[in-house]
């Protein structure tokens, strides 16, 4: 008996094992047959204007309701009208053949009047998170002071190559609007998102050289604004590193 003993265990390990191969082939293809599943969707057949409500849309021929496997179907597709989502406004105009989401309607559309640039200043809008821009103290009228933080190349002042420097870019910007701005998760490599944090459009009124440093420091380094104050003064420096910040 003991000489059969290991036997029986090894053909009994081999049904288990066939077993669970089985099972998990079979869910395998149970979830690739899930994901094949048509599902209905709204496609835009035409260009929906903006402004339109969902109900209107599809009653005129502009969208229209298709198939597709359920793998294919975005995240908040629209699946048909209801009395809920049906006298919903596009908040932008819907080129054709687009699947509808969510997020291309709203309740109320918002205003988009257009900005009051004042004389001699260009307006320009740059993306910046919270802490960058003050939190959400910034208003139309406000004044700001832009600091930029860069990599220095060179050493100075003390600081070695490639230490962070902190300088004054802009002494005084006017904002001339604040939005949010719409941030998507990110898409890691494992097929898992990465919630980002939220931003918002600032507008600011300068001049073309201002302007120039604003946009091309936003693309390269990291930009920080300071909300001034009635009668506050900015003094230009040769910036803060890790070499002078005790200074």
């Amino acid at each position: 008996m003991k000489r059969w003993l290991p036997i029986i265990l090894a053909v009994a390990l081999a049904v288990i094992a066939a077993g669970l191969v089985f099972l998990y082939t079979r869910g395998a293809e149970q979830r690739v047959l899930d994901e094949q599943q048509p599902v209905t969707v709204l496609v835009s057949s035409s260009t929906i204007p903006r402004g339109i409500s969902l109900g209107d849309a599809v009653a005129g021929g502009l969208a229209e309701e298709t198939q597709v496997p359920m793998n294919m179907a975005p995240t908040g597709s629209l699946s048909g009208v209801t009395p809920e989502n049906s006298s919903l406004l596009a908040i932008n105009n819907v080129n054709p053949g687009q699947i509808l989401l969510a997020t291309n309607f709203v309740a109320e559309l918002p205003d988009i009047s257009p900005v009051s640039v004042p004389d001699g200043l260009i307006a320009i809008a740059i993306s910046l998170g919270d802490v960058q821009r003050v939190g959400n103290f910034l208003r139309p009228g406000s004044e700001v002071v832009v600091f930029n933080s860069y990599s220095s190349g060179a050493p100075a002042d003390g600081a070695v190559a490639g230490d962070l420097t902190t300088r004054v870019l802009v002494e005084r910007a006017l904002v001339l609007g604040v939005g949010e701005s719409a941030t998507a998760p990110t898409t890691n490599p494992d097929g898992t998102t990465t919630a980002q944090a939220p931003s918002a459009l600032i507008t600011l009124g300068v001049d073309q050289t201002e302007a120039e440093r604003i946009i091309q420091a936003s693309l390269t380094d990291s930009l920080y604004f300071g909300l001034l104050g009635d009668g506050t003064e900015i003094t230009r420096s040769n910036g803060t590193t890790a070499g002078n910040l005790f200074n």
